[in-house]
């Protein structure tokens, strides 16, 4: 659950740094008219390191689609077992966000 992102740098663009829940520091690595991507080292209190991209597409002329792409390091998991298990946790918390994100855009 996101209950705060905050700016640790002056600028909001590529090279950005932001901060999830006062805990989790994220580099912006990528950024688009439509899309912005992460990247976060393991360490962070988060148990991979991962890159995530967000981007909204264009659907038709008043909608779009939301798509998140995760990718994260499972070198440091212990078996097959805790690599599904990250997977299904990982899956739900970033549909979760993303219904967030819809919610809050459907609501204006």
């Amino acid at each position: 659950k996101l209950d705060s992102c905050t700016y640790t740098t002056p600028a909001r663009g590529v090279g950005s740094i932001r901060r999830l829940n006062g805990a989790i520091d994220e580099v912006m690595v990528g950024q688009t008219p439509l899309s912005y991507s992460y990247y976060q080292t393991a360490g962070n209190m988060a148990a991979n390191a991962y890159h995530g991209t967000m981007e909204i597409r264009p659907t038709g002329p008043s909608t779009s689609r939301i798509f998140y792409t995760l990718v994260y390091d499972q070198q440091p998991l212990a078996d097959d077992a805790a690599r599904a298990a990250t997977r299904t946790r990982l899956e739900a918390r970033f549909k979760a966000a993303v219904d967030t994100m819809k919610t809050m855009i459907e609501a204006k």
